[in-house]
């Protein structure tokens, strides 16, 4: 959704705020997935992989939970993003680890959505 995400970002930058952390699924849904990863690059925005990043480095094979519907605008997302953006996408981490001041700090997406025996290994 670039409107929403352009909005928060321009706050963002307002703010003085100089480290952005997204926490995936940043081009899972909307009519611009381009558009989006473009201007998370534009803004310095690190990302780290959520179940819609593993759809496009990965497939959807490995996640039987999709239905038809989700599973089409995958396809349709993956075909806009093109290979570049893919290869970007992979470099993605599962999650970061942070300190600030005297506290750690674990970012990550969805534990479940790191591991590709999610059916075997669930905890729902």
């Amino acid at each position: 959704m670039y409107e929403p995400t352009l909005a928060v970002l321009e706050d963002i930058r307002r703010r003085g705020i100089e480290e952005i952390y997204s926490l995936g699924d940043n081009v899972g849904l909307g009519p611009n997935p381009v558009e989006v990863f473009d201007l998370l690059e534009e803004y310095g925005v690190k990302s780290i992989a959520g179940n819609a990043e593993y759809y496009n480095t990965l497939g959807t094979e490995p996640f039987p939970y999709l239905v038809d519907a989700k599973l089409d605008n995958q396809l349709w997302t993956f075909s806009k993003l093109g290979q570049m953006r893919v290869s970007k996408i992979k470099a993605y981490p599962a999650s970061v680890d942070l300190v600030l001041g005297n506290r750690n700090f674990a970012l990550c997406h969805f534990a479940n959505d790191v591991r590709i025996d999610f059916d075997n290994h669930s905890t729902w």
